[in-house]
């Protein structure tokens, strides 16, 4: 690990396999111990493509990782001691960044190593929870619970958005492989998630992050596997360009069909108007739709087995792994009943209010109208997860502040900002 600065995705590789024989200060390790690099290490290897910092001693490798705030802030602090920003104590900042318990345990699945600088002790892992250094632990146990500093908190955004002092999910630790819920990431996760609903301990466990799904675009990550059947898992997924591909061809028909029924039936002026109206109607209903189904649907979790395990099909997945770019956008051949079922509802409901030979093309134009919201909803969605937040805020400031909303949805309290497109209801109801 003392070697030259290697690749991006290969640092963390070599640090981890040589941590058995790194020497610093004259002091060996064993293959229980974790890496040791000094200070002008971390820099180096920062200063050569690594994304690498410093907290509380630990080294965390970010390589990767798709920072809710956005890449930016990252790049701005790669390869120094961030302790004191974690914390949200900087003086040299204009927003303070303390983050939240969840985000403390996401650090020890992204620690590759720790500090061991010259003037320091060195401490052996056996004996890391009672011996300090000078100033601080060198290994904090970030699975333990600790009192919350009452800091603002943006979740690390730099969005200028304070999210309070909110509530922090709470959750456990998760190896490489088991949690102490004995749940198996490498395995289909369907059942497991049914036995988790049974002993009542699903809630706290979906709402904590797994570490390994938070490398940005899944590149550098397996995705969560739900099913055993290959054919139910792959339709589990889909492309985020499956829903532009399949749905902005159907809202565009129904705006031509909408559009000849009108003519056909001449009623040209009044048909604009009611085209606008409808169109823009339907575009209001979805927001309204995506705010209320977000959250008395998507996070309201029923006891036992199925409650589990359909609260996890259905959102609790995308909480798990937020950054599994195959769960990011619904699967249109999931979506597609529910649009059947839209469509025909819109009709029933324009028959009513207006009359026989009108009824047609306004519920055509208001099904449009909504559909046509959902796909940007979605595509808005997708964009947050893996977009840094510098380029949205270069589309307009309005997408920055949004991000941040939902990246504290995610990643601090998940009991706020359920609002995705647009944050009128969350205004509304206070959330």
């Amino acid at each position: 690990a003392r070697g030259d600065a290697g690749t991006r995705a290969g640092w963390c590789v070599g640090a981890m396999a040589t941590a058995a024989t790194h020497r610093c200060g004259g002091a060996g390790t064993t293959d229980q111990t974790p890496a040791r690099f000094t200070r002008a290490e971390v820099a180096a290897r920062a200063a050569n493509g690594a994304m690498l910092c410093v907290v509380n001693h630990v080294v965390i490798d970010l390589t990767g990782f798709a920072h809710p705030g956005g890449q930016t802030i990252l790049a701005k602090h790669n390869g120094t001691d961030v302790t004191t920003l974690f914390g949200g104590k900087q003086a040299d900042e204009k927003r303070r960044y303390a983050h939240s318990e969840g985000a403390r345990r996401m650090l020890d699945g992204l620690k590759v190593g720790v500090i061991c600088d010259d003037e320091e002790k060195v401490i052996d892992e056996t004996s890391r929870r009672k011996t300090t250094y000078r100033r601080e632990r060198v290994f904090l146990d970030l699975t333990e619970p600790r009192a919350q500093a009452h800091a603002p908190s943006s979740v690390g955004s730099d969005d200028g958005e304070d999210g309070g002092d909110g509530n922090t999910s709470e959750g456990v630790k998760e190896g490489t492989k088991h949690t102490q819920f004995s749940v198996d990431m490498t395995k289909p996760l369907w059942k497991q998630v049914g036995v988790l609903g049974a002993r009542g301990e699903y809630e706290s466990w979906v709402y904590t992050p797994t570490p390994d799904s938070l490398k940005s675009n899944g590149s550098n990550t397996t995705p969560l596997r739900f099913f055993d059947n290959d054919l139910v898992e792959a339709l589990s997924r889909s492309p985020w360009w499956s829903v532009p591909a399949v749905w902005v061809p159907v809202a565009a028909h129904a705006v031509y069909e909408g559009r000849r029924n009108m003519i056909q039936n001449e009623n040209t002026v009044f048909g604009l108007l009611a085209l606008v109206a409808a169109f823009t109607l339907g575009w209001r209903l979805w927001i309204f739709m995506e705010y209320f189904t977000h959250r008395c649907v998507f996070h309201h979790i029923y006891a036992g087995a199925w409650g589990a395990q359909a609260h996890f099909a259905m959102h609790g997945c995308h909480h798990k792994a937020p950054m599994d770019v195959g769960r990011l956008t619904f699967p249109p051949t999931a979506f597609a009943p529910l649009v059947f079922l839209f469509k025909n509802l819109f009709a029933a409901v324009a028959s009513l209010l207006v009359k026989a030979t009108d009824a047609y093309f306004v519920s055509c134009f208001l099904f449009a109208g909504c559909l046509s919201a959902y796909v940007v909803y979605d595509m808005t969605h997708y964009a947050f997860h893996v977009c840094d937040a510098s380029r949205l805020r270069k589309i307009t400031p309005k997408l920055g502040v949004l991000k941040s909303k939902h990246m504290t949805h995610h990643y601090r309290d998940h009991r706020n900002s359920f609002g995705i497109s647009s944050q009128y209801w969350d205004n509304k109801c206070s959330t």
